[in-house]
C-alpha cells in the first residue's frame, strides 16, 4: 500500500493496487453517525440483507455471543396497525416449536426505539427464486433433492401443527454448503386453537397470491397441511421448467385462475419432462385437497418412485442441467437502491463534476447483480431532500446513498453513505480526498463498498485510475450534459466537444473511450449534415474498446449502437449479449434487444425485453416510445396511451409526433384534435408532428402534404428508414397507396427488416388483403429478417 493512503474499512473483495493509488479515505466524525448500530445494546447491524412485505432483514452480530445471526426488522406503519404487534410475536412463538434441519431456527424477540424485530439464524446462501432465475429449469436430480428437503422441513412443521401459509421460492434458501433451508413462518398459524382462529380472522386473507392454494384464495377457514402441500407442488414445477406454474403480473388475478382452471402439465410446458414425474407435480396442485397428497413425505416417495420407473438413459438425459440463462430477470428479491443527486458547493464545474459523477455511482451500481437502482432522473428531484430514509420510502427503495463533493485545497473530498429506508439505520458511511483524475477509480471504491453493505457484489471490476484529471473533469461534464440533452442535438452538442477534450486527453482509458464512441453513434443518429466520419470513428472506437475492456458492459452497449446504426442487427445482438455477460442487470441491454426483436416481428419477445428494461430503470424515455409502437402495433391503444404518458415529461416533442402518428394508425379524424406544438418545432419530431397534425385534422386532406415530410440522408440509415415508414403511413392515410407501396419496395429493396410492421400495422390492412405484390414484398422483409433472429437464437436470445 502506498504511502500516502489510509484506508479504513476498506472493501474486502478489492486489493490494494486496485483502489485508487492517490485517494485517502477515512471515517467520519462522531457527530456524522460514523458508530454502527446497535440494536437493544446487543445486536450490531452489519449490512441489509433484504427487504419484504414484513420487514428488513439486516445481518448482525450477537456481540454476547459472538456471532453472526440475521435481524428482521418490523416496518414502522405495519407496527402502527392493529393485531400486528401481536401477530409479529405469535410468528416468534410458532416458529421455535419447529426444530428442523430444513427449517431456519428463529432465536428471540426484541424492541429498541420503538422497533420491534426478530433474530434469526443466518443462512449463507441465496434464496430459490434466485437460483431459477440465474439458472432456470433445474435438473430433475436436483429438482428430487430440494423437493425432498422442504417437505422433509413441512412434515416437522406439520407435526409441531404449524403451517407455513406462504411457502414460495423467496422464502427457501439455498446455503452455500448445499442445505435448503425454509424460512418465514410470518403468517403460520396453529391447526388448532383459539388463539390461531383469533388471528387469522384478524389478519383476513394471507399468503403471496401467486403460491397461495385454491382454498386460500376462497378465504376458507379449514386451511391445513395440505396448502403447503400445494405451494410444493408449484416450487416442483417451477423447478423443472424454469417457470411459474400461473404467470401473471396482476396478483389476485393469478390467484383466482386457479380456481377456474385445472394445473399445468410440466411436461408440456418442458419437453424433456417425464410425464410421470409430471402426473406427481400436477397431483400436488390439485385445486380440491383431497386430491392432493397428505404429506411431503408422501410426495416425495411418489416422486422418487416416478424418477425409478424412468430409464438409466432417460435418467440421465432429464437430469442433465440445462444452459444457464442470458441475464437475469429482476426478481422481488433484488435489492432497491436510489443514489440521491451528490451536494455540490456553489461552484459552477463541482456542482457538474457532482452531477456525472452521480451517473457514474448509478451505472455502476446498475450493473451489479441482484440490485435494482432508481435512475438519475427519477432522483434528480430529491437533490435537497435532508431527510434520506424519507426519500427512500417516497421512491419506494430499501436503501438510500447520499453524499456530496466539495473542494478541499488543491483536492476534491468525495462522502458518500448508504441509509436503510425503512428503519433509517446507517450501514455504511466514508470520506475520500482525491485529485479529479481518481474520481472515476473513487466512484468504483464506493460502488463496492455499498453493493457489499446491501449483501451484493459489483460485477465489473475496478477501473485503473486515469492519468489526467482534466480528462476526468471533461469526461463528467460531458456526461451530465449527455443526460439532459440526449434526445435533441442543439442540446447535445456542447457534450461533443467536451467528450473530444476528455478523449484527447486521455486516449486509452476504456470509460472515457466508451463515451466518446457512444456520443458518436449518437451524431449518427442526430447530427445534421455529413456524419460519415463520425460512424468511422464510433466503429473503430468502440471495437477497441470492447477489445480492451471485455468486462465493460457500456463497452458492449457502445459497440451494439455502432452496429445499429450500421443496420448489423446481427452484430447488435451478439454485443448485446456480451453486454449482459458482462453486466446482467444492465437495463439498457435488455431495451436495445427489446427494439432489435420489435423490428424483425418478435412482439412479445420484445416486451418482455422491454419489461426486464422497465424494471431495471422505470423512466428510460425511449423504453416508453418502444413499448407504445408494440402495443399500437397489438392495437391495444389503452396500453400504447399509458406508455406514451410515462415519457411525456422528459422529452414532449417526441410524444406528439408518436401521438400523431398513431392517430393515423387509429384512423382520427378529428377537427378539433389541436395538441400543440413542440417548441423545439425545428427539430424533426416537431416537424412530423405538424405534418401529421394536418392530416389528421378533418379540414386538411390536401393529398400532396406526405409530399413534405422531412427526410435523411442515406448513411443516416435509422432514422431515414423511420421517416420513411411514416411518409408510407401518411400516403395510406391520404388513399395514395400506389406511391406507398412504391415507397415501401425501395424500403425492402434497401434491406428493410421490420416485419412486425408489415404485419400488423393498422393502415396496410386493406393492402396486406388485396394487393397481389404484398406476399412477395412481405416474404423478402422475413428473409432480410431471419439472420438476426437466428442469431438470437443461436445465442440463446429467443
Amino acid at each position: 500500500m502506498s504511502a500516502d493512503k489510509t484506508i479504513v474499512d476498506p472493501d474486502p473483495g478489492l486489493s490494494d493496487d486496485e483502489i485508487a493509488p492517490t485517494a485517502r479515505a477515512m471515517t467520519l466524525p462522531p457527530g456524522e453517525g460514523a458508530e454502527p448500530v446497535r440494536l437493544a445494546g446487543r445486536y450490531e447491524i452489519l449490512r441489509m440483507i433484504g427487504t419484504g412485505g414484513m420487514g428488513t432483514v439486516y445481518r448482525a452480530r450477537d456481540l454476547e455471543l459472538d456471532e453472526s445471526i440475521a435481524l428482521k426488522v418490523l416496518h414502522h406503519e405495519l407496527a402502527a396497525r392493529p393485531g400486528l404487534i401481536e401477530r409479529f410475536r405469535h410468528e416468534v412463538k410458532l416458529a421455535r416449536r419447529v426444530t428442523h434441519p430444513n427449517v431456519a431456527r428463529v432465536f428471540d424477540i426484541g424492541e429498541h426505539g420503538g422497533d420491534k424485530f426478530l433474530t434469526m439464524e443466518l443462512v449463507d446462501g441465496e434464496s430459490l427464486a434466485d437460483l431459477i432465475e440465474r439458472e432456470g429449469a433445474q435438473s430433475l436430480a436436483r429438482t428430487v433433492e430440494i423437493v425432498r428437503a422442504i417437505a422433509a422441513g413441512l412434515d416437522a412443521a406439520h407435526r409441531a401443527q404449524i403451517i407455513h401459509r406462504d411457502l414460495k421460492p423467496e422464502n427457501v434458501l439455498v446455503a452455500s454448503d448445499g442445505r435448503v433451508v425454509m424460512t418465514d413462518f410470518g403468517i403460520a398459524r396453529a391447526i388448532a386453537g383459539p388463539e390461531a382462529a383469533r388471528l387469522t380472522k384478524q389478519q383476513g386473507q394471507v399468503g403471496t397470491p401467486a403460491y397461495m392454494a385454491p382454498e386460500q384464495v376462497e378465504g376458507r377457514s379449514n386451511i391445513d397441511g395440505r396448502a403447503d402441500i400445494y405451494a410444493l407442488g408449484e416450487i416442483a414445477y417451477e423447478l423443472l421448467t424454469g417457470a411459474p406454474a400461473w404467470p401473471g403480473t396482476e396478483p389476485f388475478a393469478v390467484a383466482i385462475a386457479r380456481l377456474r382452471k385445472d394445473p399445468p402439465d410440466a411436461a408440456a410446458e418442458r419437453p424433456g419432462v417425464p410425464s410421470s414425474v409430471a402426473a406427481v407435480v400436477t397431483r400436488a396442485m390439485a385445486r380440491d385437497p383431497a386430491g392432493r397428497f397428505a404429506t411431503g413425505a408422501a410426495m416425495v416417495e411418489a416422486l422418487e418412485q416416478a424418477v425409478a420407473s424412468l430409464s438409466a438413459s432417460f435418467t440421465a438425459q432429464a437430469s442433465a442441467r440445462p444452459s444457464t440463462r442470458v441475464g437475469r430477470a429482476p426478481a422481488a428479491t433484488d435489492m432497491t437502491v436510489a443514489v440521491l443527486p451528490l451536494r455540490a458547493d456553489g461552484d459552477p464545474e463541482i456542482a457538474s463534476l457532482a452531477d456525472g459523477l452521480t451517473s457514474e455511482l448509478i451505472d455502476a451500481l446498475s450493473m451489479t447483480d441482484r440490485m435494482r437502482v432508481r435512475p438519475h432522473g427519477v432522483t434528480a428531484a430529491l437533490r435537497n431532500q435532508d431527510d434520506p430514509a424519507a426519500a427512500g420510502r417516497e421512491l419506494g427503495v430499501a436503501a438510500v446513498v447520499t453524499g456530496s463533493l466539495r473542494r478541499s485545497g488543491d483536492k476534491l473530498r468525495v462522502s458518500a453513505r448508504v441509509i436503510s429506508a425503512q428503519q433509517g439505520f446507517q450501514l455504511w458511511a466514508r470520506r475520500f480526498e482525491c485529485q479529479t483524475a481518481d474520481l472515476l477509480s473513487v466512484t468504483d471504491e464506493m460502488a463496492h463498498a455499498i453493493a457489499e453493505a446491501l449483501s451484493t457484489i459489483v460485477s465489473t471490476p475496478a477501473r485503473r485510475p486515469a492519468t489526467n484529471g482534466a480528462a476526468i473533469s471533461a469526461y463528467l461534464r460531458a456526461r451530465a450534459v449527455m443526460r439532459a440533452g440526449w434526445h435533441v442535438w442543439t442540446l447535445i452538442e456542447p457534450a461533443v466537444a467536451l467528450m473530444e477534450e476528455a478523449r484527447a486527453l486521455a486516449p486509452d482509458d476504456p470509460t472515457i473511450l466508451s463515451g466518446w464512441a457512444l456520443l458518436q453513434a449518437r451524431m449518427v443518429f442526430l447530427k445534421p449534415g455529413p456524419t460519415e466520419v463520425n460512424l468511422i470513428a464510433a466503429r473503430e472506437a468502440a471495437e477497441r474498446v470492447v477489445a480492451m475492456a471485455p468486462h465493460f458492459g457500456e463497452a458492449w452497449i457502445a459497440l451494439a449502437t455502432v452496429r445499429w446504426v450500421e443496420y448489423d442487427h446481427a452484430g447488435m445482438i451478439r454485443a448485446l449479449r456480451g453486454a449482459l455477460d458482462a453486466s446482467p442487470s444492465l437495463a439498457r441491454a435488455y431495451d436495445l434487444l427489446g427494439r432489435v426483436f420489435l423490428e424483425h416481428g418478435a412482439i412479445e419477445a420484445a416486451l418482455a425485453f422491454f419489461e426486464r428494461a422497465r424494471l431495471l430503470d422505470p423512466t428510460t424515455t425511449e423504453l416508453a416510445w418502444e413499448t407504445a409502437r408494440a402495443y399500437a402495433l397489438l392495437g391495444r391503444w389503452d396500453e400504447c396511451d399509458a406508455a406514451l404518458e410515462l415519457g411525456a415529461a422528459a422529452a414532449p416533442g417526441p410524444r406528439a409526433m408518436f401521438m400523431a402518428r398513431y392517430a393515423l394508425w387509429r384512423g382520427t379524424r378529428d377537427p378539433s384534435w389541436d395538441t400543440p406544438l413542440d417548441e423545439r418545432t425545428r427539430t424533426i419530431p416537431g416537424m412530423v408532428f405538424g405534418l401529421l397534425r394536418s392530416i389528421v385534422r378533418v379540414e386538411s386532406m390536401d393529398p400532396t402534404l406526405a409530399d413534405a415530410l422531412p427526410s435523411a440522408p442515406a448513411k443516416q440509415r435509422n432514422l431515414r428508414t423511420l421517416l420513411d415508414q411514416i411518409r408510407a403511413e401518411a400516403l395510406l392515410a391520404l388513399g395514395r397507396d400506389e406511391a406507398a407501396l412504391a415507397l415501401i419496395e425501395e424500403l425492402v429493396q434497401n434491406g428493410f427488416v421490420d416485419l412486425a410492421w408489415m404485419d400488423h400495422m393498422p393502415l396496410l390492412a386493406r393492402v396486406r388483403e388485396s394487393d397481389p405484390r404484398w406476399a412477395v414484398l412481405r416474404a423478402r422483409v422475413a428473409a432480410n429478417a431471419e439472420p438476426a433472429l437466428i442469431e438470437a437464437r443461436a445465442l440463446g436470445l429467443l
